[in-house]
């Protein structure tokens, strides 16, 4: 489990929908600030990070920090606003353990 350090508390479900892809969401379940899963199931998700797959790996690659791209509205967040904003300071973490490419994108 990666221990999300600044988010100790922290209890939800988010998605994460690269919209210039065919694959289904990425569904991530953190309990008490523990990354608990990681999948493409449709559990009911309080927020959901919309973005393209070059906006991913931007903020992947730490080229754009992803509180930028989202006010650069490069990344549109559904949901509980107020977890997304939470959540992005640690999606560089997350990316660091689960890596993300192109490949097979689009």
């Amino acid at each position: 489990k990666l221990m999300m350090q600044d988010l100790l508390e922290l209890n939800c479900c988010i998605e994460i929908k690269v919209t210039d892809s065919e694959e289904d969401a990425w569904t991530l379940k953190i309990v008490d600030g523990c990354l608990s899963y990681v999948g493409h199931d449709a559990a009911e998700a309080q927020c959901c990070f919309l973005l393209d797959a070059k906006t991913l790996l931007d903020v992947v690659q730490a080229k754009v920090e992803p509180e930028r791209a989202f006010f650069d509205m490069r990344i549109d967040i559904v949901g509980d606003v107020a977890i997304g904003l939470q959540l992005s300071t640690v999606l560089e973490s997350f990316f660091a353990h689960f890596p993300f490419t192109l490949e097979g994108i689009g």
